[in-house]
């Protein structure tokens, strides 16, 4: 259990190493909104290669400009896949 504990508390620290979190600097990340072919929306920094499956929306701007975004276009959480059913 104290294993465990101890863990638990290390792992955001381990997180932000790991990362090199700095919530100033992700503020300051211009990230590009993106879908997959179930038109799930995400977002994910624009200086990156998209991961396989994701494309481009062509909408950029910091983290909480595309969030909002995010939530004007995906009004239906249910994948594509679901709704034609």
């Amino acid at each position: 259990m104290a294993i465990y504990l101890t863990l638990k508390a290390m792992v955001p620290g381990i997180v932000h190493q790991l990362f090199n979190f700095d919530e100033k600097k992700m503020d300051e990340i211009l990230y590009s909104v993106v879908k997959n072919h179930e038109e799930q929306y995400s977002i994910w920094p624009s200086q990156k290669e998209l991961p396989l499956g994701w494309i481009g929306c062509g909408i950029s701007g910091n983290k909480e400009y595309c969030l909002d975004q995010i939530e004007k276009i995906w009004t239906d959480l249910r994948p594509v896949s679901v709704r034609a059913t």
